[in-house]
């Protein structure tokens, strides 16, 4: 089989799922749509949405296309994984043509319980539209899986990708020389105290964390990638500067660090619609962490997966003077070393990539045999 995937000029993480490393985890989609179909002896092409990537250097990829070549890029493979408005586009283009192949995959985060915003009411429309033109329609949880169905019903096949993640790099012991230089000073005062962990960008209720801290008072660590100029100046506004660390753009190895220095994973995302914070959720039990989340898509898909109660509590969204109540327990108890056994163990069994994507791998497969 001869496999189309998405990329977004960043081949090197394609080509970096293949072999592990202590510096850096294997990313979860490059791995599951790419590095597992060449382990299973697939070929792989790349369509390059920023069409920046080089065309002389294309390993993994046998070959490279851009975003404005997807036409000859589907006469050259046997199945496309395409997402969001441009696969829509392209399904809506192929719908026009009597004689169509049906190559492309389409691949979706947003399949709700409820429609919460008009954009995903669209979504879901198109995609209901749209179906027949599709090889499938790919999503993410149990539950979106059975709600696709329902919503689809004969008009295309329906895939369930378990997004594992790279366990072992978590379980690598981190050490002080993980930590840079320039936040020696910060770790060591962080290290004095039980602090929690935060980790992610999309859909964090920042506000929600503000109001954690200044219920309990428990530290907490913020780690992101961007968009923390207002959280910073509401922290300093709320008085809250020895409590709140805020670490941007940070290292792997420095991320491992302090995952495996927390008391706990603080949960507050908003999953109601798409699972958000799915990937950061399997990384702090991988690094050993019980967590407290609101509750959503991420949290019944762990339940779905039979995720040991003792390691997950959770609370309705934004209820903040529960979610308190529930981390403050998990501080109180003063034997959370006796979860990292049992969150790693559960992580390493369920959670990871060499493990969910080799089903995933066997579910295209057959599509394309059909």
């Amino acid at each position: 089989m001869h496999l189309l995937s998405a990329i977004n000029n960043n081949v090197n993480e394609w080509h970096d799922t293949l072999n592990f490393t202590e510096e850096k985890p294997r990313l979860p989609l490059p791995y599951v749509l790419g590095g597992s179909f060449k382990l299973a002896g697939h070929e792989l092409s790349a369509l390059d949405m920023r069409s920046g990537a080089s065309k002389s250097e294309t390993f993994p990829f046998k070959s490279i296309y851009y975003s404005d070549e997807l036409t000859a890029a589907l006469e050259n493979v046997d199945v496309a994984i395409l997402s969001g408005s441009f696969a829509l586009k392209a399904l809506l283009k192929q719908s026009l043509y009597i004689r169509m192949q049906k190559k492309i995959l389409y691949f979706t985060y947003v399949m709700t319980p409820k429609n919460v915003s008009w954009k995903q009411r669209i979504e879901e429309v198109a995609i209901k539209l749209l179906a027949n033109s599709a090889r499938g329609v790919v999503v993410m949880t149990t539950e979106q899986e059975s709600l696709a169905r329902k919503l689809l019903g004969n008009a295309a096949p329906v895939i369930k990708l378990n997004c594992g993640i790279d366990t072992s790099f978590y379980r690598v012991q981190s050490s002080l020389s993980d930590v840079p230089e320039q936040y020696k000073c910060i770790v060591d005062e962080l290290l004095n105290y039980p602090y929690v962990v935060m980790p992610g960008d999309q859909l964090r209720c920042n506000d929600d964390v503000l109001r954690f801290v200044e219920n309990t008072g428990i530290r907490l660590v913020r780690i992101t990638q961007s968009g923390t100029k207002l959280l910073k100046q509401k922290i300093l506004d709320r008085g809250l500067g020895d409590r709140i660390f805020v670490f941007e753009k940070i290292s792997y190895p420095f991320v491992r660090f302090i995952l495996q220095h927390a008391l706990a994973y603080a949960g507050l995302v908003d999953s109601s619609w798409q699972p958000a914070g799915w990937t950061v959720a399997c990384e702090t039990l991988a690094s050993g962490l019980p967590m407290v989340v609101y509750e959503g898509l991420v949290s019944r898909e762990l339940q779905t997966l039979q995720i040991p109660s003792e390691l997950m509590r959770v609370v309705p969204l934004n209820d903040v003077d529960e979610f308190s109540k529930q981390m403050l327990e998990i501080l109180y108890l003063k034997e959370t070393s006796l979860f990292t056994k049992q969150s790693m163990d559960f992580a390493a069994q369920c959670l990871d990539f060499s493990i969910t994507a080799p089903d995933f791998v066997k579910q295209v497969e057959a599509i394309s045999e059909r």
